[in-house]
């Protein structure tokens, strides 16, 4: 429906004393997800990310029973668009950072599937729990597959997880190494070895081998810088 503009401030202002904010979670399990806490009555939502499919009816699909009425408003060109189920309307889809209100008939949870990937910070039991099922460490070592080889798998299996993962690398006084990182959710920073999965704790002025099982090196190790690379 289209409203005069005239009126448009008085009509939000109206309804926000009904409106509920729609309370937004990440939720990771294989393929991550986002899950809006949506409350009986009007709840004001916007997506945090594009959907992997954004035809409203797709967006909707699990919660559509429970749908009533869907509106947003143009403030370029001062035209609400509605939707609600089974009825023609001139909303067809939802997409990223725009402002929805839905009206619901019940709490319900809004599933978003996102284009892409979600990434995030793990949590340090999920680090050790990922550890447990990767197989990088497996992989053996050769002049054709090395210690970066061994970091860029590894990166590259956590972010099909949903996780970030730094490269790092260790700079010496004579020649480099790599490792990887996560900043966890609830430990900080964790360094990880990637051709033993052992949690480390490099810092600069240390002998890098020392802190390892290999067979201490037959160069200069110090660290003298740490490198993070998203």
């Amino acid at each position: 429906m289209t409203l005069r503009s005239t009126r448009l401030s008085a009509i939000i202002l109206t309804v926000s004393l009904f409106i509920s904010l729609g309370n937004t979670s990440i939720t990771s399990s294989q393929q991550s997800t986002i899950e809006i806490n949506l409350y009986e009555g009007m709840n004001l939502i916007s997506l945090p990310c594009t959907p992997e499919n954004s035809s409203i009816d797709v967006v909707l699909a699990d919660i559509l029973d429970h749908v009533e009425t869907v509106l947003t408003f143009d403030g370029e060109t001062k035209i609400w668009s509605s939707y609600s189920p089974g009825i023609p309307g001139n909303l067809n889809e939802m997409v990223e950072d725009k402002g929805y209100i839905i009206c619901v008939n019940k709490d319900v949870v809004l599933t978003i599937h996102p284009a892409g990937y979600i990434l995030r910070n793990p949590s340090m039991q999920e680090v050790y729990d990922f550890l447990a099922d990767d197989k990088t460490d497996e992989n053996n070592f050769s002049d054709e597959y090395y210690c970066r080889h061994f970091a860029c798998d590894f990166k590259k299996n956590a972010l099909e997880e949903g996780y970030i993962c730094y490269y790092v690398s260790l700079n010496f006084q004579e020649g480099s190494h790599a490792l990887v990182a996560f900043n966890t959710t609830d430990m900080g920073m964790v360094y990880i070895e990637t051709q033993t999965d052992d949690i480390m704790e490099p810092q600069i002025g240390d002998a890098y081998y020392d802190l390892t099982k290999f067979k201490a090196p037959d160069f200069n190790d110090t660290i003298i810088d740490i490198f993070l690379i998203p």
